[in-house]
């Protein structure tokens, strides 16, 4: 374990694991914290744990403390932090994912620096990505050269289409919503030069329920 950040001490994780916050309204999906424990693993520890001195709860580092759970560690760096009052300290643990989840991404500069690394050989994993969510950023372009205008749909008397719309602000977020939903490929119609909206594959609703209802690994039909 390389630990490359500042700390006051190392604490065992079982320790760590009763110390979680009760009232952390965030949450690790299981592939967030594969690829924070991914970027664990290759770059070592850069941000300590953070536990408050008041009520001794973990307040900034949830995602790094199941990561290492994930990899088997035995302890992890802990910092620990003086909070005015429990407000302040609530405010602090909620802040830390909030402004992260503020940010907007160049996909261009993204891509060029994804390039670079993956150029001089570097695993693109310790950056947070997939090889596979990087191919599909590469293709980007291509996708689009080659995407088809979606035709205007035309309503008959008394038909109507109900729609659900998700908007991601976040590619890594899109990519991973396309692999659970098992849509194979995405119609573009736009490029991110054109700084347009995008339109992507249209799901017919009954095999959205299909597929949200089929448990994970069982064939689904029609897909």
């Amino acid at each position: 374990m390389k630990i490359h950040c500042a700390f006051d001490k190392m604490v065992p994780l079982a320790d760590l694991d009763r110390m979680r916050h009760p009232r952390n309204p965030n949450t690790h999906s299981a592939a967030q914290v594969a690829a924070i424990a991914a970027v664990l693993e290759g770059n070592g520890w850069r941000q300590a744990i953070v536990i408050s001195n008041q009520s001794g709860r973990i307040t900034r580092g949830h995602g790094r403390l199941d990561a290492a759970l994930l990899l088997g560690h035995a302890q992890a760096p802990v910092d620990f932090q003086d909070y005015e009052n429990e407000q302040a300290e609530i405010a602090d643990m909620v802040a830390d994912n909030r402004l992260s989840e503020l940010s907007e991404i160049d996909e261009d500069k993204l891509l060029d620096v994804l390039k670079e690394l993956h150029a001089a050989g570097h695993d693109i994993e310790l950056a947070g990505f997939t090889e596979d969510e990087f191919a599909k950023l590469s293709n980007v372009d291509e996708e689009i050269e080659n995407a088809q205008t979606i035709p205007k749909m035309e309503l008959q008397a008394f038909e109507h289409y109900d729609y659900l719309m998700f908007l991601f602000k976040d590619i890594r977020d899109w990519l991973r919503v396309l692999q659970l939903l098992k849509v194979a490929k995405v119609d573009f119609s736009i490029s991110r030069k054109t700084q347009k909206i995008g339109i992507g594959r249209v799901i017919n609703g009954k095999t959205l329920l299909n597929r949200l209802e089929t448990p994970a690994g069982d064939p689904v039909a029609g897909a």
